[in-house]
This record gives structure tokens, sequence and C-alpha cells, in this order.
């Protein structure tokens, strides 16, 4: 669930100690404007061999047509070393 997913990724940001400067509210993304991660988080992803999942938002149809947020998305996963993942394995709920 969202919500899980929001307190798994706080958790992870207190052990890492980035909750002063990454926060997740949700799993919206850039766009949402509450819980871009810092410089610092990216940093460590990448560090760490971090995958990067580039997407749209499947609410907003007319996201296909903006192609802008993905180039950002991608030059953002560049910039610290973040390779991208071409598929995500979708599993059933549990």
């Amino acid at each position: 669930s969202q919500e899980a997913f929001v307190e798994l990724m706080n958790a992870k940001l207190t052990e890492l100690g980035l909750s002063e400067t990454s926060h997740f509210t949700n799993c919206v993304g850039i766009y949402e404007g509450r819980n871009y991660p810092s410089e610092r988080f990216w940093e460590i992803a990448g560090k760490e061999g971090c995958e990067a999942i580039v997407g749209i938002d499947a609410h907003d149809a007319e996201a296909l047509n903006r192609p802008q947020p993905i180039q950002e998305a991608e030059d953002i996963a560049r910039r610290y070393g973040l390779s991208l993942r071409e598929t995500v394995e979708l599993r059933p709920p549990v």
C-alpha cells in the first residue's frame, strides 16, 4: 500500500540520517513538491548502486505529452550515477 511504502521509506531515511533533509508523503514523486529527496539522498542512492525507475503519473493522461519531467528525472539519475530500470516486475498484492 502507499501508506506502507511511505512508512518504509521514511524509516530508511531515518536509518541513513537523512530525515532532516528528506521526507516521503506519498508515491507521487518530484512534482508533488513536498517529498522531493535532497541532493544527499540521491548521492547516497548512487553510491549504494541503486537503480531508478522513471514513470508517469497514471492519473494524468496529459503527462504523456510532456517530455520535460521524464528528461529531468533521467538527468538526476545520470548526475548521481543511478542506472535506469527499463522494466519492473509487477506482483499481485499480498
